[in-house]
């Protein structure tokens, strides 16, 4: 069996080694020409897999160890009769504890306890629900909206309440966006988050983004943002691997796409492969390599209600001001050279560890 591995999807290629013939690229760079011979392959979002990349090519399966898949043409797999899989909520914890940072960041600026703030969460699908479940904890009254979720679920958790798009927007301190990309289709959710509903928001608010570039329209976000009507944090980007250097000058934090970057984040994603790797060949791989990574020091916090604390321990943990810095340091570089720093800081992301439960 021949493998090709994205190099930031870790120990996949160890536990594959020993039954797979493995071979390993980076990121944006691979190409059609490099997939010659290779029958599986396992990306991450930087990979567009598409006719482009694939056609003429002996590919029979695909996996991405991300829970977003709009970079996977599954039409095209389709036609093709090539099965793929996503690794669905295996970052769910790492975004949302990146929500909790940004919003204890903004509290503590504004001399504020969440306790008496109000979040808004767009989308309940795996991070969605995880950071409702954290925002309850804080004691935070939480609003939803997902229409498609509310169509077949119909019952959210009793500390939910759901309620329209317009609606929450203009009746939450801290908005948060956690749907996928969706160009067509019943819900589609490109540019879901406009000037109409953007104007609808409470000044001095938090506006986090950190689902999918796009999700949210930044030529609308931008002169908000610069007439101090609220505060944004950004994660993902309409243009990456270039941000609009304004929009990122504007934001309170600005990181390069790494929300879900923690080290079990992309742990969970390998086994996620690795699982679907043994249930296509029937090989067994060195799963072992992945079970013993899974060793973490965890810091559970004990005390929800002391805010300082989670702060500081996951201004800690998670670094994301360093984050921050390096997207920032970005500006004064050519703009070839800001696209490849960004993907280079992505690819070689250091070990950041989850911290709540």
């Amino acid at each position: 069996m021949t493998v090709a591995i994205d190099d930031n999807i870790p120990l996949l290629a160890d536990a594959l080694a020993p039954c797979a013939d493995v071979c390993v690229w980076s990121g944006r760079s691979l190409t059609h020409e490099q997939l010659a011979g290779i029958e599986v392959l396992f990306v991450r979002s930087t990979t567009k897999v598409n006719e482009a990349l694939l056609a003429g090519t002996a590919v029979r399966f695909v996996g991405t160890a991300t829970a977003g898949t709009d970079h996977i043409d599954v039409e095209y797999l389709a036609q093709r009769r090539v099965p793929w899989v996503s690794a669905a909520g295996c970052n769910a914890a790492s975004v949302a504890e990146y929500v909790v940072y940004a919003a204890l960041s903004w509290a503590q600026r504004h001399g504020r306890l969440l306790r008496d703030a109000t979040i808004g969460i767009v989308g309940f699908g795996h991070v969605g629900r995880r950071v409702a479940a954290l925002a309850n904890k804080l004691g935070m009254r939480i609003l939803i909206n997902d229409p498609p979720e509310a169509l077949h679920r119909g019952v959210f958790p009793a500390y939910c309440q759901h309620t329209d798009l317009a609606e929450l927007v203009q009746s939450v301190d801290i908005l948060t966006l956690h749907v996928p990309l969706m160009r067509t289709g019943a819900w589609p959710t490109e540019r879901l988050i406009g000037a109409q509903l953007l104007s609808l928001f409470r000044p001095g608010g938090l506006f986090v983004q950190a689902s999918r570039g796009g999700v949210a329209d930044e030529s609308a976000l931008l002169p908000l943002l610069e007439a101090g009507h609220f505060e944004a944090v950004v994660d993902v980007w309409e243009h990456e691997p270039l941000p609009d250097e304004r929009l990122v000058q504007q934001c309170v934090l600005a990181t390069p796409h790494i929300a879900g970057h923690s080290f079990e984040g992309k742990l969970r994603g390998s086994a996620a492969m690795a699982a679907a790797f043994i249930e296509w060949t029937g090989l067994q791989p060195d799963i072992d390599v992945l079970d013993k990574a899974f060793d973490a020091d965890m810091v559970v916090a004990p005390d929800y209600t002391d805010e300082q604390f989670l702060f500081k321990l996951l201004h800690t943990r998670r670094r994301l001001h360093d984050d921050d810095a390096f997207l920032r340091s970005l500006s004064a570089l050519l703009p070839e050279v800001r696209a490849r720093e960004f993907d280079a800081f992505r690819s070689r992301y250091p070990v950041r560890r989850e911290t709540l439960l």
